[in-house]
């Protein structure tokens, strides 16, 4: 569909913006600079590569041809090998390309073994594409990850004990990818650059992490409430806490910068508003029930009986489903929790759920 619409008569690496483009397709066409620099095409019988459009050549920096001849407008690599056999027409090389263009053509090492042209990957040495390849492009053109200190930093960070979705969720604040309003308007989407919480700033994700009324009270209940610093941005902000608060303290700002923003996606999505006290004690029931879950992974599912030698819990009938369920008040935390499992006749388990809510059941 993409092909049809933006690159009829090319591929991804040729084609261009266009006229009035869909955010989609604008956020895709955002990684053509990456794919441009790892992909490349490996020749099996040369009639599926361009000899002038396609990356073939073993060049790092420019693997495309460089040689401009009437000849070559329009051929594939296929017309480059002899007919009689799988190798490289010498004569015909010589006769259409420059030095540079020659000698990079003839170092390709042709195989009887792969009729087929193939995309493969030029930043990893098994050619196939891999997200930290390209990651680590990235890192190495665009951003100052040499730096000890901040390596370090990241190091701390992927080893803080937390849910792994919390990670992820700081990975985005502090390299600046959550889509706040302010960020979504650098991706040309059209929306009010107003904090959902306060409606009085623009919302940044300093601001809204940090920085806003609502935020701010959030803060100030936790234990990082005398933490300075509320005035920068939120990268210098956490890294900051990383390197010099106890581990607790780090991480009780990863859960409340976590919760913070599903407070913040509750009141723009959902139009649920919860109070600063819910939003603090949410963020460590959470990190409660995580850590609780690592240690208590794994138990049997039958419970042996010391006074009658049998089994407390029986299977069900055949072609039957058991589901035993329970709940529990926790009056000091003023909270409730629940759970159930569900078995089959041969007594294995099926599904098993949990969770806790706030408030009195």
């Amino acid at each position: 569909m993409y092909k049809a619409r933006y690159y009829p008569n090319g591929n991804f690496l040729s084609a261009t913006l266009g006229s009035n483009p869909s955010f989609i397709w604008r956020s895709i066409f955002e990684a053509q600079s990456v794919v441009r620099h790892g992909a490349r095409k490996s020749i099996g019988s040369g009639c599926g590569v361009s000899i002038l459009n396609d990356p073939w050549l073993p060049d790092s920096i420019n693997p495309y041809v460089e040689t401009v001849h009437p000849a070559l407008i329009n051929q594939n690599v296929v017309s480059l090998l002899c007919v009689d056999n799988h190798s490289w027409d010498v004569e015909v090389i010589n006769d259409l390309f420059g030095e540079r263009d020659k000698n990079l053509i003839l170092s390709i090492q042709l195989s009887d073994h792969s009729p087929l042209d193939r995309w493969s990957w030029n930043l990893e040495s098994s050619g196939f594409f891999s997200v930290k390849s390209a990651y680590r492009f990235l890192q190495s053109t665009q951003g100052n990850w040499t730096d000890l200190v901040v390596t370090s930093s990241w190091k701390k960070l992927w080893k803080l004990e937390v849910p792994p979705k919390v990670l992820h969720f700081l990975w985005r604040a502090i390299t600046g990818c959550l889509p706040t309003k302010v960020q979504l308007t650098t991706k040309h989407v059209n929306v009010d650059l107003f904090c959902p919480f306060c409606n009085n700033f623009f919302e940044t994700i300093s601001h809204v992490l940090l920085e806003c009324s609502f935020s701010y009270s959030c803060w100030n209940l936790s234990s990082l409430s005398a933490v300075q610093g509320f005035n920068t941005d939120y990268s210098s902000w956490f890294f900051t806490i990383l390197d010099t608060k106890p581990a607790e303290i780090s991480v009780e700002a990863a859960m409340l910068s976590w919760n913070i923003w599903n407070t913040r996606n509750d009141v723009f999505w959902k139009n649920k508003n919860r109070s600063a006290a819910a939003v603090v004690t949410s963020a460590r029931s959470i990190l409660h029930q995580w850590n609780a879950a690592r240690v208590e992974k794994s138990g049997p599912l039958l419970v042996p009986s010391s006074h009658t030698g049998q089994d407390l819990w029986k299977k069900p009938g055949l072609n039957t489903i058991k589901v035993n369920v329970d709940g529990a008040i926790f009056v000091e935390d003023n909270k409730y929790g629940f759970g159930c499992v569900a078995r089959g006749a041969d007594g294995n388990l099926i599904e098993a759920i949990s969770s806790s809510r706030l408030g009195a059941a």
